[in-house]
């Protein structure tokens, strides 16, 4: 009909954000739901990246704890967010993700292949299946591959719009050549004692695991303003701040206060729940298991339904289900653990 799809027609009616397919599958309520749950899983990535840094810095230099570095943490990146104009100009820093993510991919395969080799480490008990564990898991796995709210965006970009398919299958394929070998390695070498993050149960001495940590950290603090001022801005317009050219004291004033809330609720977050393999669960099962299996089902069901196969059909439902499920089990399991943890005050 005279419905505009998804990733189909001209420029002027192509929907480009998850936000947009939100309203045209459920008006209003599907564009909120999904703005909640978009900007929530931006807000607690970032939270995770400054507990991430907080947790290496104090491996590294020792001293303070873990919940101190996350002060510092935030005090070194809050000058950037809240003066920079926006994220762009720091869109050359994205490379360190690509850098980082292979310094971590080496050093793991490497260095866990050469202590398993030299007889480093004991043998160590491996089960082949966990259920106890399978929700937290799927939650992390989630978490890993979830970059589904920004497909609508980068699919507006590309040149050649037709090959989006086929670049969202290599991503996905050149991810899974980066995390298989160190999910192998680790588990393998480490058993069920390798460590959440899994450069954790390298020697902590070395230069390699240390170096690949400060790396890591310089990465995470630089990717950190970037998130938060992409939410920032999106949440400038959504909020109908006064514009610079309308009001450019109100609008500054405004947008300092905006930037700092963000900055704040992220330091808070993370100083008072300093825990990451429970945040990295938490997040992917709640936000980011709806970005990844709930709103593409749900969307593609409520746009396309007529158009669809029943086996098309079926396996949305499937694929929704199971996303459901998985979510709400790994996130009642990590909530229990982060308020085992905080009233038990474990590090």
């Amino acid at each position: 009909g005279d419905t505009p799809k998804p990733f189909e027609g001209s420029d002027e009616n192509r929907m480009v954000s998850y936000a947009e397919l939100g309203y045209e599958a459920f008006g209003r309520a599907g564009e909120v739901t999904t703005q909640i749950v978009h900007k929530a899983n931006q807000v607690g990535v970032s939270a995770l990246f400054l507990i991430l840094a907080a947790g290496f810095m104090e491996e590294l230099m020792g001293k303070l704890p873990t919940s101190t570095y996350v002060l510092i943490c935030g005090a070194i990146v809050s000058p950037v967010v809240m003066f920079s104009p926006n994220y762009k100009e720091m869109a050359f820093l994205s490379f360190l993700g690509v850098s980082a993510s292979m310094c971590v991919v080496v050093v793991v395969v490497v260095i866990g292949s050469m202590q398993h080799i030299q007889g480093e480490i004991e043998d160590r008990h491996h089960d082949l299946f966990l259920s106890k564990t399978f929700a937290s898991s799927f939650a992390a796995i989630t978490l890993s591959f979830g970059g589904h709210a920004n497909f609508p965006t980068v699919e507006a970009d590309m040149p050649d719009r037709r090959k989006f398919g086929t670049t969202v299958s290599a991503t996905f394929a050149t991810l899974a050549s980066i995390y298989v070998p160190v999910a192998v390695v680790g588990y393998y070498v480490y058993g069920d004692e390798v460590e959440s993050p899994v450069l954790d149960s390298l020697p902590a001495s070395g230069i390699f695991p240390r170096l690949t940590k400060i790396w890591i950290t310089f990465h995470v603090l630089s990717s950190y303003p970037i998130l938060l001022l992409d939410t920032a801005i999106e949440l400038q317009v959504l909020l109908k701040l006064p514009k610079k050219e309308e009001s450019p004291r109100l609008e500054l004033v405004l947008r300092y206060l905006l930037r700092f809330g963000l900055v704040a609720v992220t330091v808070t977050f993370a100083y008072f729940i300093p825990f990451f393999a429970d945040v990295m669960s938490l997040v992917g099962a709640t936000c980011v298991a709806g970005t990844v299996f709930l709103m593409p089902c749900a969307f593609n069901l409520k746009l396309r339904w007529h158009n669809m196969s029943k086996a098309e059909v079926l396996l949305n439902v499937v694929i929704f289900m199971a996303g459901s499920i998985g979510g709400v089990i790994a996130a009642k399991q990590a909530f229990s653990s982060l308020v085992d943890k905080v009233r038990n005050g474990d590090d």
